[in-house]
């Protein structure tokens, strides 16, 4: 009788769920094709728990943020965390015999697990700090952020240079991460659910009537390296042509940023319910009335917002890979981007999106008047991109993953503290 093949035993890492890899770990769990395990936060395991299967928590050692120095915050935070998680991962390690720990590098703070279990951990590293990232230089760091964010470069490479191997989103990001790290990184997107893709209603829940072209343009959260200061310029010059076209703008203005248009907003004293998004519609002065704003939609609700817009704008000015970009694509929708950063690496102009250069904003607006005023012409473009968008179903990274993973796995030796 041939002797059963052992299933590879993951531990995934990550504070937050949903985050990249709870795709991946549902997957292997329904399809039972590894054994896949979970360690986030208390309060993500108790929102998910009924949902999902072999999902474990853990607790800081202390109180995170809590730290009086500002230039150790984010090392103190960090240790308190990744201490939490060594402790669960030690029980977890030897009660499920796990062969792999794959861990974020910022949220899954793994940086006190290395040298502690023998198990080769894999680092994501969505990108090592935000010098790398880029800003707006409208919007530039004080020097406190810029001494602050060498921190977090030096625990993103730290991580980088003890993992087994390397998870990076995207060739923008791995050409990020220095010459020595590349070696050992696979540079692979995040897969997706392509069932929830689908979800929509019987009849329309946002349109305005047939003879308005509804434009839309999603974000987790309102932000300048989202580019969002040019969305706004852009539809203004659209609203100076034509009046038979509606904005609908979701992102919560209140969200993370990965810039600096914080220092700006708070520099102008007007409270904590004034945003960046405030400082945006009061600088350009727009008529609201030709714009609708939503501040983070249920699931099915944003599901439904995608599928009935007939364009989306996407202006990106600064990032390292998008779920909002790929939620578009995937849905088969029509795509106006920014060309710039990884959208190059995703979008191939003219077939499965359409790209213009960040400044030129008579070039955006052109676009945008082309593809109302031509339907025909684009009619292919959003069929294209669901149909190049099945490359990023989880079913299909799943196995790109996986092999990767085994060859981490058996290229491992011991490097355990004796």
């Amino acid at each position: 009788m041939a002797k059963k093949e052992k299933k590879l035993a993951i531990l995934n890492i990550h504070a937050a769920y949903p985050s990249q890899f709870s795709p991946f770990h549902e997957y292997l769990c329904r399809t039972n094709s590894a054994r896949s395990y979970f360690l986030c936060t208390e309060a993500a395991r108790q929102a998910n728990q009924v949902r999902v299967s072999n999902i474990f928590s853990y607790s800081p050692d202390g109180q995170t943020g809590s730290s009086p120095y500002y230039y150790s915050e984010y090392i103190e935070s960090k240790a308190r965390e990744s201490l939490g998680i060594l402790a669960q991962v030690q029980q977890i390690v030897e009660q499920k015999q796990i062969d792999l720990i794959v861990a974020n590098a910022h949220q899954g703070s793994p940086y006190m697990i290395f040298d502690e279990v023998d198990v080769p951990i894999v680092t994501f590293i969505e990108f090592p700090c935000y010098r790398s990232y880029g800003f707006d230089k409208s919007y530039p760091p004080i020097d406190a952020q810029r001494y602050y964010d060498k921190n977090m470069e030096m625990i993103g490479y730290y991580c980088g240079i003890k993992s087994a191997g390397i998870i990076t989103p995207t060739q923008w990001t791995y050409q990020m991460l220095p010459p020595e790290l590349r070696k050992k990184t696979l540079v692979q997107t995040e897969g997706f659910d392509a069932s929830r893709l689908g979800r929509k209603q019987n009849k329309d829940m946002y349109r305005l009537g047939k003879d308005v072209s509804c434009i839309g343009f999603t974000a987790n959260s309102i932000t300048s390296t989202k580019g969002y200061d040019q969305l706004i310029r852009i539809t203004k010059e659209i609203l100076k042509k034509r009046r038979d076209v509606h904005f609908f703008i979701n992102g919560n203005p209140h969200g993370i940023s990965y810039g600096y248009e914080g220092n700006l907003v708070n520099s102008l004293n007007r409270g904590a319910a004034y945003t960046y998004r405030d400082y945006v519609h009061e600088k350009e002065k727009i008529d609201l009335n030709y714009y609708t704003f939503f501040e983070g939609l249920p699931y099915a609700d944003y599901s439904q917002f995608i599928h009935e817009m007939d364009i989306f704008l996407y202006p990106l000015q600064f990032g390292s890979n998008s779920w909002g970009l790929f939620d578009l694509l995937l849905r088969g929708k029509v795509v106006i981007a920014s060309n710039r950063c990884y959208i190059p690496e995703i979008i191939t102009r003219g077939k499965n999106g359409l790209m213009c250069e960040y400044e030129d904003v008579d070039e955006w607006v052109s676009t945008v008047m082309d593809v109302i005023d031509n339907k025909d012409k684009y009619a292919t473009l959003g069929a294209t991109a669901a149909e190049d968008g099945k490359q990023y179903h989880i079913e299909n990274v799943a196995p790109k993953y996986m092999k990767y993973f085994e060859e981490v796995v058996g290229g491992y030796s011991s490097k355990k503290y004796k």
